[in-house]
C-alpha cells in the first residue's frame, strides 16, 4: 500500500493532490447544487469557463488528474442542470368531477328516455324523413313519340354540330 502512495505522489504534486481529493469527496458526496450556483453554471458563460477549466486542467497537468477532471466536469453539470419538465406524476382530486359527470349522464338518459320500438333505427328515420305517400301524385308522360333527336345525322358516331 505504500508502495502505491509513493508512487502516486512521485506523479502528482501537492497542489494536484488536493485537487484530486476535492474532485474525490465532489464524486463521492451525492450533494446537490445550489440554485443560483447551478443557474450560473447553465449559463453560456458557466459552461464556456467549466470547458475552459476542464482543458486548463487536461492540458496543464497530470493525464490522470486530466481525465479525473473531465469526468468531475460531466457530473457538475449533470447536478447543475435544472430539469425542464416534472418527474413526478399529479393527481388531480377528480372524485367531485367524478360525481358531477355521473349525475350529469343520468340526468340526461332519464330526460331522453324512449320507450322501446318495434322498428328499427333505419326504419325511424325513413318513415320520419322520408315523404311516402305524402306527395303529390306524379304525372308521367309519354315521351316516346314526340322524341326527336337534335342532330339528324351522326357522323362517324358524333354530333354534326
Amino acid at each position: 500500500m505504500n508502495l502505491y502512495l509513493t508512487y502516486f505522489k512521485k506523479l502528482l504534486t501537492p497542489i494536484e493532490i488536493v485537487i484530486f481529493l476535492a474532485f474525490l469527496a465532489f464524486l463521492l458526496m451525492p450533494t446537490s447544487i445550489p440554485t443560483c450556483i447551478s443557474l450560473w453554471i447553465n449559463s453560456s458563460i458557466g459552461l464556456g469557463l467549466v470547458v475552459i477549466i476542464t482543458t486548463y486542467m487536461f492540458f496543464y497537468y497530470s493525464p490522470i488528474l486530466g481525465i479525473f477532471t473531465i469526468v468531475v466536469a460531466y457530473e457538475l453539470l449533470r447536478r447543475a442542470s435544472i430539469p425542464q419538465y416534472n418527474n413526478y406524476a399529479v393527481q388531480l382530486d377528480t372524485k367531485p368531477i367524478e360525481e358531477t359527470v355521473a349525475n350529469t349522464i343520468s340526468t340526461v338518459v332519464s330526460d331522453s328516455y324512449v320507450p322501446f320500438s318495434d322498428k328499427s333505427l333505419e326504419e325511424e328515420v325513413i318513415s320520419k324523413d322520408a315523404p311516402v305517400g305524402q306527395s303529390a301524385v306524379l304525372n308521367f308522360v309519354d315521351t316516346t313519340v314526340s322524341f326527336v333527336p337534335i342532330a339528324a345525322k351522326n357522323i362517324n358516331g358524333s354530333s354534326a354540330i
